[in-house]
């Protein structure tokens, strides 16, 4: 089925598409060698280069064509421990050696060491013996995915002595132990104790290189040999655009075609930096290309243009001259520019095809957007912003970041970091214990400040229209205050109007009011008059009753002298009839007798005065006092009494 890639594009070539895999050979060549001739090989780079595609589609095939037998191991992930990986992973490839169901594999790492199971597991095939050669490739997983040194304690330990071919101390006890109960003869022991042939291949980032000094420890000799793999050169990476673009096969989706030198050199201006081509970039810009194509034949035209076949002979090879390949079984065709067909000539894609030096921007524009749609939608945004504000100055230049200040950035998480880096948009390098990260190529410089000059100018237009929302939001608060004002005024004008008629009303009212108030004033004045004169007239009355008792107190005690005056004058009368001194005597006892009885009236009359007294009648008081000094004008008591009774008043 017609349905692969040329271009793997961000994903690492594998074994299967060796055929297309071209512009390492020789660092396959020299990888090979020194895996051949080392027991360990330590394989490192930046990010992005190629180390994953250079062991499976380079440095593999090469193996299997050798007695050298190729068992790739990755962690991954922390779903198991390291040693769980190894078990499974090391027993799935030897099944595949052996010919067996790889489903059937099992992780045996709680049974046995990684010692016992290699020891139980020969690479043995038709009788001819291979070495295993452990390929872990991202080695960096074992100390970023199990930072806990606890959790890879055990792994490193079994490593060393696979690495230092010593037996492991358990297991030499137990073999001990089964030899000192006659289990297991003398030979037996000497066989257990040989170390399994392995080779070992680490393949890790170079910033991460440094991980692998914690291990010299226990593994001396862990980095004694070092292969370091650099971008692509420029012959080398005119190889890995040609070459895959002339394969005839049925199985790509799209037909072989060619490309001019201007194509080529606009693509190689793009992407070398330093003299350097990252393979990564290279790979992303030719999907592209060939998905262009694709789109261009679904829609029933040929996008590409149709050069006579001796044109494009010289054309391309005076652009790409042959690489130099180990040798293969690969046809020399692969080599060479191809027909079309019937010899009328190939398809070359030109600078007029992708839009020159500016589509090529737009390649790295759409890789870039595309990379950033790729996060999950949460982390989409912090990513621009973290990459358009944080990684690149004010002069447009990339900078590189710490860790530290990275994460101080809204939404900027550990796991962002990890995809970005991921996805081919920032690399990290190690510096001053801690990390520091930059935009991984100085081609995606200008379509990322495109992005920021875009996101910046949306932003300032939205905040345009934020301001504009808000003046005209003002606009219509001052208008709806203006006309709020207005109805205001119109109302107050109203009030006012209803304000003078209140007004006036108010003043009639008020005179009304005080008009009635002073009738009511006139009748409470006349009442309290009336009630006065009924008070005095009641009072007239209380002392004409006062007055007439008095005068009949008077009248009572005038007939009292009366008739007293007439027992006086008929005892005179009697007296007068007695004898001289009878007569006398009598007259001085009626003179005593009639003192004693004023005596007995004023001191009557002083009772009375005191009753009048406090009753509160003073008048009638000084009235009966008066009578006491008429008839006693010596008395001192009455006297007394009186001026008393008058400085009162």
């Amino acid at each position: 089925m017609a349905d692969q890639f040329r271009y793997p594009g961000l994903r690492s070539f594998t074994l299967e598409q060796k055929g297309i895999f071209f512009g390492r050979s020789r660092e396959s060549r020299e990888l090979f060698h020194l895996i051949a001739v080392e027991k360990t090989v330590a394989l490192f780079s930046k990010s992005g280069l190629g180390k994953t595609s250079l062991l499976n589609a380079g440095v593999t095939p090469l193996l299997l064509e050798s007695d050298i037998f190729p068992v790739p191991i990755r962690f991954g992930n922390d779903d198991l421990l390291p040693e769980q990986h190894f078990s499974l992973q090391f027993d799935i490839e030897y099944r595949k050696f052996m010919g067996q169901d790889a489903l059937q594999a099992v992780d045996t790492s709680a049974e046995e060491t990684m010692w016992e199971q290699v020891k139980r597991c020969p690479f043995v095939r038709n009788g001819q013996p291979y070495t295993p050669v452990l390929l872990f490739d991202q080695f960096e997983e074992l100390f970023t995915l199990y930072p806990q040194p606890e959790k890879r304690r055990r792994f490193v330990a079994e490593l060393a002595d696979l690495i230092g071919e010593k037996l492991p101390v358990p297991v030499r006890e137990q073999l001990l132990d089964r030899f000192d109960a006659g289990e297991i003869a003398a030979e037996d022991l000497a066989a257990a104790e040989k170390a399994p042939a392995l080779k070992f291949v680490f393949s890790i980032r170079s910033d991460m290189l440094h991980f692998m000094d914690e291990l010299s420890e226990q593994i001396p000799y862990i980095l004694r040999s070092r292969y370091q793999l650099f971008g692509l050169s420029d012959e080398q990476a005119r190889e890995a655009i040609v070459l895959p673009a002339q394969k005839q096969d049925a199985r790509f989706a799209c037909p072989a075609f060619g490309y001019t030198p201007e194509a080529l050199d606009d693509i190689l201006g793009a992407l070398t930096k330093n003299r350097e081509v990252e393979s990564f970039q290279l790979q992303a810009v030719c999907q592209a290309l060939e998905e262009k194509i694709l789109k261009g034949r679904r829609q029933k035209f040929d996008p590409l243009e149709l050069m006579p076949l001796a044109h494009s002979s010289e054309q391309t090879s005076s652009q790409n001259p042959s690489p130099r390949f180990p040798k293969s079984k690969e046809k020399s065709t692969d080599q060479a520019p191809l027909s079309m067909g019937e010899g009328l000539g190939v398809r070359l894609l030109t600078p007029d095809f992708y839009g020159h030096q500016e589509g090529i921007a737009r390649i790295l524009e759409d890789f870039y957007q595309k990379r950033l749609e790729e996060l999950p939608e949460a982390f989409q945004q912090p990513a621009r912003l973290l990459i358009e504000d944080a990684l690149i100055n004010e002069n447009g230049r990339r900078r590189s970041v710490g860790l530290d200040d990275l994460l101080l950035r809204a939404g900027v998480t550990p796991t962002l970091l990890n995809l970005l880096e991921q996805n081919r948009l920032v690399r990290r390098e190690p510096r001053l214990e801690t990390f520091y990260y930059e935009i991984s190529h100085d081609t995606l410089l200008a379509p990322i400040l495109k992005f920021r000059k875009e996101r910046e100018a949306e932003e300032e237009r939205l905040a345009a229209i934020r301001r504009q929302e808000k003046a005209e939001a003002v606009a219509k608060e001052e208008a709806a205050k203006r006309r709020k004002a207005e109805q205001q005024r119109r109302q107050a004008r109203a009030l006012s109007v209803v304000a003078v008629i209140g007004l006036a009303v108010a003043v009639w009212q008020y005179q009304e009011a005080n008009t009635q108030k002073v009738r009511a004033e006139s009748l409470l004045k006349t009442s309290l008059e009336d009630k006065l004169k009924a008070v005095q007239s009641q009072m007239s009355a209380e002392q004409a009753r006062k007055e007439a008792d008095m005068a009949r107190i008077f009248s009572e005690q005038a007939k009292v002298q009366a008739d007293s005056s007439a027992r006086l004058a008929r005892r005179s009368a009697e007296l007068a009839t007695r004898k001289g001194r009878e007569t006398a005597e009598a007259l001085r006892k009626m003179t005593i007798a009639e003192n004693l009885r004023l005596a007995g009236e004023i001191n009557t009359m002083l009772q009375k005065s005191l009753v009048f007294e406090r009753a509160g009648e003073k008048p009638n008081a000084m009235l009966w006092l008066r009578k006491v000094l008429r008839l006693d004008p010596g008395n001192s008591e009455a006297k007394r009494r009186l001026e008393r009774l008058e400085k009162e008043k």
